[in-house]
């Protein structure tokens, strides 16, 4: 289910992983190159091998330099351009470049240069690429960070002591709002709705163990807000939800597409438009007698750091009628007030920039804070950081 508010503002709210700094439109190929070329050494290596390939090469190639750049600025990075490409790759099954796409074949990479296929594809393509470019955003409903939102709802509800109304900013399909919907494979630990055909799975790292799964707290109500959300019955926007998603890793796919089909059984309610202008009347209209829990993953990374300020306001504002509590799962230093784990300076950068699980509850006029684990942005892994409600391992 939508509903729409009437507004018509320009995209801030879109759910993803890292996805890079803005680029200035000073020497913007530059800037892109090295953009690129920092995203294969961090985000693709180890982990999205053809991504890893492409952006090095890209990163040393003016022509698609100069196609990026082309793009809005807010909209110049790896990430939209390689969902871009997927999506058109996924309408274009035939294409070379799709032997390269396991999303496409079933089968490994091929073990050859990729990119003379990539810049003959996108070359073709140029239109309807600089088209997603200009207009899409990048939506990974990534349903494995429920990995993060069920332990910390969890721990959300033993502080509430009532049940919960969730509204997750930056829903994309509202997905991840149909947590317990889903099984659970936390480190071993098996939880949820075995027979969903949709497993989430994590490794859990360090001495502490997230806590326990089960049972799932209760939701009174869920709503979901994002400035374009994704129809579960439209499969065309389905499509780039599945775009969104690097295409070697079968397995967040398979996830993903599970996922859609239990949602589609029943969708959660979804506003279009602008957080800051809506999410007042949203937590305004939420259930008496319900803790109001609003949500995030990957989201404020793309608000600037003025609206991310004006959103803990808004927050700040609603709990002045009562408790609300506030679960972000954002890149350190992304979600105001949140003071993210020390970690070595000589760590990895996949380490050093890992995700933060953070849980603020706002009473009578007090903030309180919780770092509650670092995570992986797409919960290959979480670490449990928070003694009071993690587990001995």
């Amino acid at each position: 289910m939508r509903r729409d508010d009437g507004t018509n503002e320009t995209a801030r709210v879109t759910p993803d992983g890292p996805a890079g700094p803005a680029v200035s439109p000073v020497l913007p190929t530059v800037e892109l190159g090295k953009l690129f070329a920092t995203f294969g050494a961090t985000e693709g290596r180890g982990y999205a091998p053809l991504y890893e390939r492409l952006s090095t090469a890209i990163a040393a190639d003016p022509g698609l330099l100069g196609l990026v750049a082309a793009a809005p600025e807010e909209r110049r990075g790896p990430v939209l351009l390689f969902a871009g490409v997927h999506d058109l790759v996924l309408a274009h099954p035939d294409a070379p470049l799709a032997r390269f796409y396991p999303s496409v074949t079933g089968s490994a990479v091929p073990d050859e240069d990729p990119l003379p296929a990539f810049r003959a594809f996108v070359t073709e393509h140029r239109a309807e690429l600089d088209a997603r470019l200009a207009n899409r955003t990048v939506q990974t409903n990534e349903v494995n960070r429920c990995a993060a939102v069920l332990p910390a709802l969890r721990v959300a509800a033993a502080r509430a002591g009532r049940p919960l109304s969730l509204v997750e900013v930056g829903c994309s399909a509202g997905l991840n709002l149909c947590f317990d919907r889903f099984a659970y494979d936390l480190g071993g630990e098996r939880a949820g709705d075995a027979g969903s055909g949709v497993l989430v799975r994590a490794e859990v790292r360090g001495d502490l163990r997230p806590p326990p799964l089960a049972p799932a707290p209760e939701v009174a109500a869920r709503t979901g807000i994002d400035v374009a959300p994704v129809d579960v019955l439209d499969p065309e926007a389905v499509r780039w939800l599945e775009a969104c998603v690097w295409p070697e890793q079968p397995d967040r796919l398979a996830r993903l597409r599970g996922a859609v089909r239990v949602v589609r059984r029943d969708p959660p309610e979804i506003v279009a438009g602008d957080v800051l202008r809506v999410l007042p009347a949203v937590l305004a209209g939420l259930p008496p007698g319900t803790e109001p829990v609003v949500l995030h993953s990957w989201a404020l990374v793309y608000l600037s750091p003025a609206d991310r300020a004006r959103f803990v306001e808004l927050l700040e504002a609603a709990a002045t009628g009562g408790p609300l509590t506030w679960i972000s799962i954002e890149a350190p230093g992304v979600a105001p007030g949140v003071v993210a784990p020390v970690v070595a300076p000589d760590a990895p950068a996949r380490e050093r920039y890992a995700t933060v699980v953070a849980l603020t509850r706002f009473e009578g006029g007090a903030r309180t804070d919780l770092v509650l684990a670092r995570c992986h942005p797409h919960l290959s892994w979480i670490e449990w950081r928070d003694p009071g409600s993690g587990r001995r391992a």
